[in-house]
């Protein structure tokens, strides 16, 4: 009798004894109504089904939940929240499968069908230290050609601390290894083979304390694509998220605000938590997305966390593009504007930025292409892999010590890394990587030095890549067009002001805050940029449009 159906639903015979106004949702008699978790749990005897929740439910006293739709038989109806909520679902004690298959894990397993509507909360999920192989979402483990549509999820998800930790003394015969191949998602795991994710949100946490490898967590999908080996080398493409937004915090090795590793289309997207990963390990951490691959593309979205990690972007970790496909590793109107600390890759908008080029190097192939470096506007390809981007937060990159854990478990502080840092207002290193039309505002600082002693010298032969754009460059072709930072931007290496190395013209606040140069000389579109109203001296920057 509430036109926000808020109350108890109206049952007939019913008698009147006034005027009375009546609201109605109308569904299929087809479709099955969900009133208690035993009817939820019945779900799992026809998957096929078209269903929809009619009450709220509450599974805290119901164990470990066990996921609607698995491996081989995957959810393939239609499940619509309905606008209500379910509370407190756990998954714990979760077994490998004995094949070394992965596991899809959540309220839902493997889906191929549609969920939508959904609001799950307070969930939890724990995965042991030492387990692999699993897909993990707080709705949707493995979202397999299927979509999740209008959902929201709010909990947290732990990748545990190994159970057992190996000494010296058992190394013969003790075999645990840290979890590897797991993607971790707040509301899915995994897409596969076009699935789609749309208007989904996400809150709460996400933390694996593995440093291995193949470890992807995002706080909206864990992996959209599968990937293999550090390097994230593609296997499968993903799908689409679009329209998403996050605001998990996360801790991992490969961490993005909203997508761990990305093969897929993310568009219209944000995420606003911090996202930190080791400073010792190898991890690769970015605002919105640890890794963009060379199928991915990431269209007006936009990440607003600091982060924090070994490699380490505003907006993307590392970003790959490939000149022979040439329709992935693309980021296009898009910005990122949380501080960005690293202790080896920095970039106020992506850490690192690389590219394969053709077997036999650029020349042997340009005569199959345009020229890069004149008017790129043909059909089919863009080679600006990077375009029409900002980036507002403070880079550091600071490799002066490092800790690690030892056998017994305790923490060691190591004075003296040797390796050098890169620190850039855009890119920290780029290799082959053309940048167009992009701005960066943030101060830069990089500081690498090997200390011999408590106290001693900086080590001199410790470089320091220090540049108010992209901190180091392989490029070698005129690939950097119309690219600009912001006067006042403030550039150190080891502390001593890196001017000499401030190869980007700078733009005045006033250029930038009348609009007229971001939309005549950089092409930006007032249809998807504010470039109005700008004070950038005062924090006010350029925004991107619904």
């Amino acid at each position: 009798m509430a036109s926000d159906f808020s109350g108890s639903a109206l049952t007939f015979p019913y008698t009147f004894s006034r005027n009375t106004i009546l609201y109605a949702k109308w569904m299929a008699n087809t479709t099955i109504r969900i009133e208690n978790v035993e009817q939820l749990l019945d779900v799992k005897d026809d998957l096929m089904g078209s269903y929809a929740l009619v009450r709220d439910l509450d599974l805290s006293q119901y164990g470990a939940w066990i996921p609607i739709g698995d491996r081989i038989t995957p959810f393939s109806g239609v499940f619509d929240g309905n606008g209500y909520a379910i509370y407190n679902m756990t998954i714990e004690d979760l077994v490998e499968d004995e094949e070394f298959n992965e596991l899809p894990i959540g309220l839902f397993g493997r889906v191929t069908g549609q969920v939508k509507n959904v609001t799950l909360v307070d969930y939890k999920i724990t995965l042991e230290g030492e387990k692999s192989r699993f897909m993990i979402g707080g709705i949707v483990g493995q979202l397999d050609g299927g979509t999740l549509l209008s959902s929201q999820a709010k909990g947290e998800i732990i990748n545990s601390e190994m159970t057992y930790k190996r000494k010296f003394v058992d190394t013969f015969w003790v075999t645990a290894k840290p979890s590897t191949k797991v993607s971790l998602g707040g509301a899915v795991g995994r897409i596969e083979n076009g699935g789609t994710v749309s208007g989904v949100s996400t809150e709460g946490s996400i933390i694996s304390y593995s440093n291995a490898t193949e470890i992807f967590c995002g706080g909206v999908v864990g992996s959209n694509g599968e990937a293999v080996g550090s390097s994230g080398d593609a296997v499968e493409n993903g799908g689409t998220i679009t329209s998403c937004h996050s605001t998990t915090n996360i801790n991992g090795k490969c961490a993005g605000g909203l997508v761990g590793y990305n093969n897929g289309l993310v568009e219209k997207s944000y995420a606003i938590g911090y996202i930190e990963g080791s400073l010792s390990y190898p991890s690769v951490v970015g605002g919105l997305a640890a890794y963009n691959h060379t199928l991915g593309i990431i269209n007006r979205s936009y990440a607003t966390g600091g982060v924090k990690g070994r490699t380490a972007g505003g907006l993307i970790g590392v970003n790959k593009f490939d000149y022979e496909i040439a329709t992935g590793g693309l980021v296009n109107n898009c910005y990122a504007s949380g501080d960005v600390f690293a202790s080896e890759y920095a970039g106020g908008l992506i850490g690192r930025a690389v590219s394969d080029i053709p077997y036999f190097g650029w020349e042997d192939f340009s005569g199959q292409i345009f020229n890069p470096v004149e008017e790129n506007d043909v059909s089919g390809i863009s080679f600006k892999a990077i375009n029409h981007c900002l980036s507002y937060g403070n880079v550091t990159a600071n490799a002066s010590e490092t800790t690690y854990e030892d056998a017994d478990g305790e923490d060691v502080r190591v004075i003296g890394v040797f390796y050098p840092v890169f620190a850039g207002g855009m890119v920290g290193q780029s290799n082959e990587m053309l940048i167009g039309n992009c701005i960066a505002f943030g101060d830069v600082e990089g500081i690498s030095h090997r200390i011999s002693e408590e106290g001693g010298p900086i080590n001199g032969t410790n470089p320091a890549y220090v540049n108010n754009f992209v901190g180091h460059s392989t490029n070698t072709s005129d690939v950097f067009q119309n690219v600009y930072c912001v006067e006042e931007q403030l550039v150190e290496r080891n502390g001593i002001a890196y001017s000499d190395f401030n190869t980007v013209s700078n733009l005045t606040y006033q250029d930038i805050n009348a609009g007229s140069h971001l939309r005549i000389n950089m092409g930006f579109d007032t249809l998807i940029w504010t470039l109005t109203g700008l004070d950038v001296e005062n924090g006010v920057y350029p925004t991107l449009l619904n």
